[in-house]
């Protein structure tokens, strides 16, 4: 449907003589003739190559025109990439004068056509979309834009890839904030209604019961844990099943008795380098995929993985300091096919 719009497009603007089109790719303000030959008149895509935005944010994007000698008419149609399941259109103008034909919303594109020819240079034409409020985060998505320039005879039909827009969730005001012992605990509701908490401070990450009321919420999919926090104590994030994105500190030494078991939900955590301890079943019952035991850690509690049965790697870090894995540190981890035990494990329990 896209490619019949286009060409009834043309139809409509051109008539065109034997000369064959001279066609051209502009890329990230690259161009470049289809014989390898630099072009003289162009139009680019005045967008950076990579940008940023959450859901619901406009995203606004300009054409500009570039050395366009004695234009008679330009067209642009959002490319075959807009397939609308990230973005929707919300709007599109011409910066000159001289329009013609005007923005035709329903097919994504635009024509204009000039009385007498013209030089055409800067700003041409400015299209916004949105970023749909159910786009799935940490994605990807391209968008491009087709254009022709007319100049006399000659048709130049350009390929503007414009830029690459990744979807991230944006980053709210705090819903809540509280301090206790010395730690602050932030509670932030993202776009798409769970929460994230931020704890910030120095020392000892409190027990549960401190935590309690932020476990009550069920919603809390991302912890993130600040500079300064020494020790994560007995059970402090424990039957939290919804959370799924844990940053841990690079100040951690002490990862305490089920600090984060039953987590079903914890696919994947980064152990730092500096954590000495981790404790008996620290990380029972999580949705743990691989595991690396940097070569800081000297002491590892019982059955630290039991029951994590979607565990498939697990690699120890060489290192000076013998370790002793533990009993059951590994049992009913039904997945498990590879253990790298590395240079320093001399015991392992039953």
């Amino acid at each position: 449907m896209v490619k019949r719009v286009w060409a009834i497009l043309l139809t409509l603007l051109f008539v065109l003589t034997a000369m064959p089109l001279t066609a051209f790719a502009a890329t990230d303000g690259a161009q470049v003739y289809s014989d390898g030959s630099t072009a003289t008149g162009a139009a680019i895509l005045t967008v950076p190559s990579v940008a940023t935005a959450a859901p619901g944010d406009e995203v606004v994007f300009t054409v500009q025109a570039v050395d366009c000698p004695s234009a008679n008419a330009l067209a642009f149609m959002l490319g075959s990439a807009f397939d609308g399941t990230i973005f929707e259109f919300v709007s599109a103008e011409w910066l000159i004068s001289g329009v013609l034909s005007d923005v035709d919303a329903d097919q994504l594109n635009a024509v204009i056509a000039f009385a007498e020819p013209q030089v055409c240079s800067g700003d041409v034409f400015r299209f916004t979309l949105r970023v749909k409020g159910d786009a799935p985060l940490s994605t990807e998505a391209s968008v491009c834009v087709d254009a022709v320039v007319k100049n006399g005879a000659t048709a130049l039909e350009v390929a503007l890839t414009g830029c690459t827009v990744t979807v991230e969730e944006s980053e709210p005001e705090p819903v809540s904030t509280e301090t206790k012992s010395g730690i602050t605990f932030e509670l932030y509701q993202m776009t798409n209604g769970n929460h994230k908490l931020v704890i910030t401070g120095e020392g000892v990450l409190p027990t549960w019961t401190t935590l309690a009321a932020y476990k009550s919420i069920g919603t809390i999919t991302a912890v993130e844990i600040g500079e300064g926090i020494t020790e994560i104590d007995y059970g402090a994030f424990r039957n939290m099943t919804a959370l799924a994105k844990v940053t841990l500190p690079s100040t951690l030494t002490v990862i305490d008795t089920v600090a984060f078991s039953n987590c079903s939900a914890l696919t994947e955590i980064v152990i730092p380098e500096g954590v000495t301890t981790i404790g008996n079943k620290a990380f029972q019952y999580t949705g743990l995929t691989s595991v690396s035991i940097p070569a800081s850690v000297t002491s590892l509690g019982e059955a630290v993985f039991v029951y994590c049965t979607d565990l498939k790697i697990a690699t120890f870090a060489d290192g000076r300091n013998n370790l002793t894995i533990s009993k059951q540190c590994f049992s009913y981890c039904t997945s498990l096919t590879d253990i790298i035990l590395g240079t320093r494990v001399r015991v392992i329990g039953r």
